[in-house]
C-alpha cells in the first residue's frame, strides 16, 4: 500500500490508506489511492505539477480506472456498493449495489470489464464500464483480491482459504487451490 510518496524534494503523506488496489490514468497522469478509513480516494499528479487532491467517497477498499469511458470505479467495503466517478470532473455518476463486504476490484483488460469481489455473499460481479450492467457468479469461498495475468489470460481470485484461477475471457473456472499455495497455481 502507498502511505508516503517521495519525489525529491517533495514528500506527500496519505493517512488511513486501505492497502487495496490503486489505479493509474495515463490520460491525465493521475494515480488514485484508496483510503477506507479516510472515506476518500487520494489523487496524485504523477508529473508532480500540482499537489494531491482528495475525492470524498465511501470506505474505499480499491480502485480501477477504465480509459475508454474515463471512469473511476471505487469498491466500497462497508457500504456494499461500487461508486462510479467521471475521472475528469471527479463527480459521482452512480452507486452500483454489489453485495456484502465489497472488496477487491480490478480492470480486466482482456475483456474490458471491471471485476469486483463480494466477500460477504461469496460472489464475483463483472461490470460493463460503458453501460454499468452487471453479471455475477457464485464462489465456494469468499473472494477478497484479484490478480490478472494478461499473457496467459487468467484471472486469479484470492479467497478466504484458497485461490481460484479463471479464464479471464469467459470466467470459466480453471483450477482451485485450497490453502495458500498460490505459486503452485501460478506456475502450473
Amino acid at each position: 500500500s502507498v502511505q508516503r510518496l517521495t519525489v525529491s524534494p517533495l514528500t506527500f503523506t496519505f493517512p488511513n490508506v486501505s492497502g487495496g488496489s490503486v489505479a493509474y490514468n495515463p490520460g491525465n497522469a493521475k494515480l488514485y489511492i484508496p483510503s477506507a478509513q479516510g472515506y476518500a480516494v487520494y489523487t496524485v499528479d504523477a508529473r508532480l505539477s500540482q499537489r494531491p487532491t482528495t475525492i470524498r467517497t465511501c470506505s474505499a477498499r480499491g480502485v480501477a480506472f477504465h480509459a475508454g469511458t474515463n471512469r473511476l470505479f471505487v469498491s466500497c467495503r462497508r457500504e456494499n456498493f461500487v461508486q462510479v466517478f467521471d475521472a475528469t470532473s471527479e463527480t459521482l455518476i452512480s452507486n452500483l449495489t454489489i453485495g456484502a463486504w465489497t472488496d477487491g476490484i480490478l480492470l480486466n483488460t482482456v475483456t474490458d470489464t471491471v471485476w469486483v469481489c463480494s466477500r460477504g455473499d461469496n460472489t464475483m460481479r463483472i461490470i460493463n464500464p460503458a453501460t454499468l450492467q452487471m453479471a455475477s457468479f457464485s464462489m465456494t469461498l469468499p473472494p477478497i483480491e484479484l490478480v490478472l495475468d494478461t499473457a496467459r489470460e487468467r484471472m486469479f481470485v484470492g479467497a478466504d482459504g484458497g485461490w481460484f484461477a479463471y479464464n479471464a475471457r469467459n470466467a470459466t473456472l480453471l483450477r482451485t487451490v485450497l490453502g495458500w499455495q498460490f505459486l503452485d497455481l501460478v506456475y502450473h
